[in-house]
């Protein structure tokens, strides 16, 4: 398994088993890529499940993933755009976006945006899985600069969790992507874009997204590995009958 967001397959495994969602429960991951989590989740627990992303080529390989990993589950996914559109409401027994609260919008508010459409979504006593980043530290000038805005983290590990429960959620579960996370997920960044470069060797743009990778690389380096974290949280809704 590969995911877009610093997640060993161990720490995967252990978010799956400590979810407590049933087999006749439904399942919608937005944001979800190349479904590999949904997908894993959805062999876990025999649930039905929605996956939910902008990119067609993402989608399509999505589908050939569930087909052959989880043939006899229902499994659909699903092009979309989340700032146009909502979730159906109080659908789903668990609600994921692991890395990916950007798809509900830019900047500051896309992680709160991303939480008050996923809790409508959900039904009373449901939950949320929900992978966000945030600083372990202030961040230098420099890195915020290579970065570029949106930065995509605008708060602590302990301010992403406070503001869950200011929206009435009530948090089952935290825990922090380790160094070594961190590492083998920049590392499998760079070896894709080097990849990509020697598969489309015509690509006008092939060395710039070099440079561009090399440059972030460093900078990970210098700054990220003590200042950029990323938090897992479930949640879950209240029934406030």
């Amino acid at each position: 398994m590969s995911f877009n967001v610093p997640l060993s397959s161990a720490r995967a495994s252990r978010l799956i088993e400590i979810i407590p969602v049933t087999s006749d429960a439904t399942v919608v991951d937005a944001g979800c890529g190349d479904g590999d989590f949904l997908i894993e989740y959805l062999k876990h627990s025999g649930s039905e499940g929605l996956g939910i992303d902008i990119d067609s080529s993402l989608l399509k390989l999505a589908r050939e993933k569930a087909s052959q990993r989880i043939p006899d589950l229902t499994c659909t996914f699903r092009k979309g755009d989340l700032t146009k559109t909502s979730l159906k409401a109080n659908a789903f027994d668990l609600a994921i976006c692991l890395g990916a609260s950007h798809a509900f919008g830019t900047g500051e508010e896309a992680f709160p945006t991303c939480l008050e459409k996923m809790i409508k979504a959900v039904r009373a006593d449901g939950c949320l899985l929900i992978g966000e980043g945030y600083w372990k530290q202030e961040p230098d000038p420099e890195y915020l600069e290579l970065i570029g805005e949106p930065v995509g983290i605008y708060r602590t590990h302990e301010e992403n969790i406070a503001l869950a429960e200011n929206l009435g959620l009530l948090p089952l579960y935290a825990a922090t992507s380790t160094t070594e996370e961190w590492d083998a997920f920049e590392d499998a960044f760079s070896k894709k874009v080097h990849a990509m470069a020697k598969e489309n060797p015509d690509d006008p743009d092939k060395q710039a997204k070099r440079e561009r990778a090399r440059e972030w690389r460093e900078g990970y380096e210098k700054w990220g590995r003590t200042t950029m974290g990323f938090g897992f949280y479930v949640f879950r809704k209240l029934d406030d009958e």
